[in-house]
């Protein structure tokens, strides 16, 4: 029995009704030869590598589709993995068209050019690698749609991100979700199999899909209104007391999730008579010697974290995602951490608070760079007449929830 990778088998029917290829020449009788380009027998590995040999002594130009990490000009998926950082970034996709000719659009082997190897071989084992291997295993169900995602959105890595954010602004939200859940599945599973060091096809689809948003709410769209966020944030109070203390900083800083993990309530300072607090967010590299944001929070949401003593907004997702999903169940309003940040923008706003302190405040792009990087909260008088005026505006709103 022939044992050639499904990419192989399909180059080799490519090459031969493609190339002029005489049975002599390839060492087999003219009743082979013709079933060879009828597609109704397989070719063993000899039969196959002297192809290969025979096209390139004929100057042809031939690179076997193999995986990112192989050598370049190696033979299928079992060649010697290579060590080089040059070569593991390029592969053998480097040197391959999209869709190799000669192949329909049914065919079952797809090639990328960003590294990205897709087939129905490779399909197969990771729904295999789904349900049986993976830490946090799938069913036969998920993982079999996911593979048909994979398979038919495989092609969206190697668009570029205009392109890539028209093709997704088609889709509905949950489907983008689906697939960009699916791709990362799918990375990973690659990565197992070919035994990367360090993450490669997972970064390929971190960073291509960066742009690919994601949408898990399960109710309405419509941003919350007052009375539903104050009821939403007494209940997390019965819940969980780190969930009410991440709710309310959400709340009053308005920043992203990724920012609130930057946050430490011990390093806050206060602005002199204003009854609010401020610390100066840097980058986690600790590159920076400016500023990246600034968070300001009232001193009564301070005092309520240092009461219960959390020394840091954010916890362990998984259990942050529980404490959620019980408060939804107990109040039957589904209102994401996100949201807060939008409500909260929409309250200082009808507030009469101006649109810089807000942009200021929660870090939103465009705002003025010497705004955001030069304002010295401990000084300068401008920084003081926004954190008074902040703190006006949310004086209604902490006596409700307080």
């Amino acid at each position: 029995m022939s044992d050639l990778t499904a990419e192989e088998l399909e180059l080799f029917y490519a090459l031969i009704n493609e190339h002029h290829v005489t049975a002599g020449e390839l060492g087999v009788d003219k009743s082979t030869l013709y079933r060879y380009k009828k597609r109704e027998k397989r070719p063993s590995r000899a039969v196959f590598e002297r192809l290969v040999e025979l096209l390139k002594e004929k100057g042809v130009s031939i690179t076997v589709a193999g995986p990112a990490g192989f050598e370049p000009a190696t033979v299928g998926l079992k060649a010697r993995r290579s060590t080089m950082p040059s070569k593991l970034s390029a592969g053998n996709f480097s040197k391959l068209p999209a869709r190799l000719p000669g192949l329909g659009d049914l065919e079952p082997v797809y090639l990328s050019e960003v590294q990205f190897p897709v087939s129905d071989y490779l399909l197969q084992e990771f729904v295999e690698w789904a349900c049986n291997v993976k830490d946090r295993r799938l069913s036969s169900r998920t993982a079999k749609y996911y593979a048909s995602l994979v398979k038919r959105y495989a092609d969206i890595v190697k668009l570029p991100r205009l392109e890539r954010l028209k093709l997704v602004s088609a889709l509905s939200p949950k489907l983008r979700s689906w697939i960009k859940d699916a791709m990362s599945c799918y990375a990973k599973f690659l990565d197992c199999k070919y035994n990367m060091e360090e993450p490669y096809f997972v970064d390929v689809v971190k960073k291509r899909l960066a742009d690919v948003k994601r949408y898990r709410c399960e109710g309405a769209a419509e941003a919350p209104d007052t009375e539903q966020v104050v009821e939403f944030i007494r209940a997390s109070k019965g819940v969980s007391t780190k969930f009410y203390t991440l709710l309310l900083t959400k709340l009053f800083t308005g920043l992203r999730y990724e920012h609130l993990k930057l946050l430490n309530f011990n390093e806050f300072v206060e602005v002199p008579g204003c009854r609010v607090f401020y610390q100066r967010l840097y980058r986690p590299n600790g590159s920076a010697v400016k500023p990246v944001f600034v968070a300001a929070l009232p001193e009564e949401v301070l005092a309520v974290a240092r009461e219960h003593g959390v020394e840091k907004p954010t916890y362990m997702d998984y259990q942050i995602y529980k404490d959620h999903r019980e408060v939804v169940s107990r109040t039957g309003i589904h209102i994401r951490l996100h949201d807060l940040r939008h409500f909260m923008a929409t309250y200082l706003l009808a507030q009469g608070v101006k649109r810089d302190v807000i942009n200021f405040l929660q870090g939103r792009k465009p705002v003025e760079v010497d705004l955001k990087h030069y304002v010295d909260w401990l000084q300068k008088d401008l920084a003081k007449a926004w954190a008074a005026e902040y703190r006006r505006a949310v004086e209604p709103l902490l006596e409700r929830l307080l």
